[in-house]
């Protein structure tokens, strides 16, 4: 990789970097880790190879920042991949454990399974829903650094559209209208 921009040991120390910070930020991915260093360090040799000249400005402090950009991004992948299994591996009572499932009949208990059916057919709807969409959202959870104003209205379309596709998807997967799912006295 020297010819692009990094010698050997300078790669050395960005994968043992990448780990650490993997570590410490991405707790969740630990058993995932090792690919991720070797996506992110693929991608940045592909990236920096590609490139006929370098830039001027470009130093090894901004290849080391798009670095750890790529590797971020490889781990929201992983993350959403993780929810994508999540939600698609649990649609029924077969996955719980006897303990969750140990009176049926207790109105709290069918409440919970509703929400949880709710919240895994939401999680998948939202891993496939496009890149936009999902830092709108991360926008209006408050996830976003930067303080956010008064939501234009495009935006405020693409929140409609957003719950619009995630209620269908509830009706599609449950039946029924979500709203009327809630209110229901179990």
């Amino acid at each position: 990789m020297e010819s692009v921009g990094l010698s050997d040991e300078q790669l050395h120390r960005l994968r043992r970097a990448l780990r650490d910070y993997g570590r410490v930020r991405f707790p969740a991915l630990q058993s995932e880790l090792d690919d991720l260093v070797a996506q992110t360090v693929s991608d940045l040799w592909e990236f920096l190879s590609l490139r006929e000249t370098t830039p001027a400005g470009t130093g090894q402090d901004d290849i080391w920042r798009l670095a750890y950009t790529l590797f971020r991004r490889r781990a929201a992948d992983a993350y959403r991949k993780g929810a994508q299994r999540w939600a698609l591996g649990m649609d029924s009572l077969d996955g719980l454990t006897e303990a969750d499932q140990s009176d049926p009949a207790d109105a709290r208990h069918k409440q919970a399974l509703l929400y949880q059916r709710m919240l895994r057919i939401c999680v998948a709807e939202l891993a496939q829903s496009d890149p936009q969409d999902r830092l709108l959202l991360a926008g209006i959870a408050g996830l976003e650094d930067k303080p956010r104003g008064a939501m234009a209205a495009r935006d405020r379309q693409r929140v409609h559209r957003l719950r619009r596709r995630l209620a269908e998807a509830i009706r599609r997967e449950l039946g029924e209208d979500a709203q009327r799912l809630l209110r229901e006295d179990i």
